[in-house]
């Protein structure tokens, strides 16, 4: 009997032993997909943010060449802001004009008036002068070494406007 108590035991043994290293297979598979799940979603991951990164970077690229291009168009128009020279006009086409003589003394002012007849003269003290006349000069003078600030501040305003 003892030898087959022995047999049975040893065999029970055998097949627990068996059993526990199938068990620690399986586990270790499991385990081992497990892993290489994690990995391959991690890799995913990665390579979705590699993907961001690029696109970004291109977005970047072009922001800064719309930029560059802005930079440029504000500078260009800047120097289109420049006086640009023009042809000199004749002193009798000068008189034709429609000119509103801004500042400057009374006597100074009656000396442009008896030179170009066609030219209006403001008043200095003259603050709440007709804007209408203003709009439709083909050009403002400024006697600027006697000219009230809110006179010109308000001729400003109005051509910046029309």
């Amino acid at each position: 009997l003892r030898g087959l108590v022995d047999q049975d035991g040893l065999r029970l043994v055998e097949d627990g032993l068996r059993d526990a290293g199938e068990l620690q297979r399986g586990a270790a598979q499991a385990i081992h997909g497990l892993v290489g799940h994690v990995l391959n979603a991690q890799q995913l991951e990665v390579d979705r943010l590699r993907k961001a990164l690029r696109e970004k970077d291109v977005e970047l690229a072009q922001l800064q060449e719309q930029n560059q291009l802005l930079r440029q168009f504000i500078q260009d128009e800047g120097q289109d802001d420049k006086p640009k020279a023009e042809e000199p006009i004749s002193v009798e086409d000068a008189l034709k004009a429609k000119v509103v003589v801004i500042g400057g003394t009374a006597g100074w002012q009656s000396a442009v008036k008896e030179r170009a007849e066609r030219y209006v003269c403001i008043d200095v003290k003259d603050n709440a002068f007709d804007t209408r006349i203003i709009n439709s000069a083909d050009a403002v003078v400024f006697k600027i070494d006697y000219l009230p600030h809110a006179q010109f501040y308000r001729v400003i305003v109005i051509k910046s406007v029309k």
